[in-house]
């Protein structure tokens, strides 16, 4: 559901880039920076990547939730790196104004519904963006850790990803697949 959800925040920032800046093709996509051989993995490099950068739990809904039902959903914030990046012969001030799309995006839109993103996954009633005010050795660590050369970007948290089991599937069924013959 993390895929398909970070993949509809792609295509709802690509649709509002291309009405901003007039421009059609891929503006915003759903992808890694580089590939695990260290190479870039974007091949359409003047574009906006979507990158996941880390997932945490939010404990606090979860406890209530748990308190309320006895199990409840797991409700986890996603970090998403926004990344503008460009070809040599492509803008450096063309990646800077898309960064500064998807600070408009977040700000014009500062919870994520069906009504603003109706392609949401149906287990999805909400996302809530909140900016995320990186330190500068921080950045620094996010980009090391990418294996990859700064880019103008921006970081934020979205909240109230809920994870619940699509298949209901109960621990009960398993039991068996563990032991031995």
């Amino acid at each position: 559901m993390i895929g398909e959800t970070l993949e509809q925040v792609a295509l709802a920032l690509n649709d509002y880039l291309q009405a901003r800046f007039s421009q059609v093709g891929e503006l915003a996509i759903l992808s890694n920076i580089t590939k695990s051989d260290g190479t870039p993995a974007i091949e359409n490099m003047d574009t906006v990547a979507l990158t996941l950068i880390h997932i945490q739990e939010e404990r606090v809904l979860q406890r209530a939730n748990k308190f309320d039902t006895g199990t409840a959903p797991v409700y986890v914030n996603l970090y998403v790196l926004f990344s503008a990046h460009y070809t040599e012969t492509g803008s450096y001030r063309q990646a800077l104004d898309h960064i500064t799309g998807v600070i408009g995006f977040f700000q014009s839109n500062p919870t994520l519904t069906k009504q603003n993103i109706p392609t949401l996954p149906s287990r999805v009633e909400k996302l809530v963006p909140e900016f995320v005010n990186q330190e500068m050795q921080n950045a620094h660590f996010v980009w090391s850790m990418l294996g990859a050369k700064h880019a103008p970007s921006v970081m934020y948290k979205i909240r109230m990803i809920v994870v619940d089991d699509e298949l209901g599937f109960s621990p009960s069924l398993f039991t068996g697949l563990s032991s031995n013959p």
